[in-house]
């Protein structure tokens, strides 16, 4: 499938990506470069009233129409966090799940990313990525050297589920 076609189809189908990628009621996700929510508001809904989603984004704009829809739909397990670096702001071993969507390639400092995702990852975590404009392999390998290993490929390999390891 062309890349076009692949993204028109990917953000027509997220309500049956997202629980095949892994994410379940009552998790903790991080969509890491959130945009206006495309995957953090069905997210939201997925992981229900026990659950809580963390949308990150730069752009305070984006964050703002995200915010809307998020008031709009009535959703009070969404927290919205703006930061222009890697820095989250979460605690370490929050996250059941984090969703590099669409971003990774506008990220310089991958190796600096990757560390930040591995800190708030929880033990048997996924990280899932839509490697868009990116290199597969190359980002496979970074990956791995950050303790964060091909699990699974999913979609034909459009999507990238990476684990977490732990060392002694």
């Amino acid at each position: 499938m062309k890349q076009r076609n692949w993204n028109e189809w990917l953000r027509s189908h997220v309500n049956e990506i997202l629980p095949e990628i892994g994410i379940k009621e009552n998790q903790t996700i991080l969509d890491f470069g959130c945009g206006s929510g495309l995957y953090a508001i069905p997210a939201a809904r997925m992981v229900g009233k026990a659950g809580k989603v963390y949308a990150l984004e730069k752009n305070a704009g984006a964050l703002d129409k995200l915010k809307e829809k998020v008031k709009k739909e009535g959703l009070d397990n969404l927290e919205a966090i703006l930061s222009s670096d890697m820095n989250t702001g979460l605690e370490k071993e929050t996250a059941d799940v984090v969703l590099l969507y669409d971003v990774i390639h506008l990220i310089k400092d991958r190796k600096r990313l990757f560390s930040e995702i591995y800190r708030v990852l929880k033990p048997n975590g996924i990280v899932s990525v839509y490697p868009m404009h990116v290199e597969k392999d190359e980002l496979i390998r970074q990956m791995g050297e950050s303790h964060l290993p091909l699990k699974a490929e999913k979609y034909s390999g459009n999507i990238l589920n990476f684990g977490k390891e732990f060392w002694a």
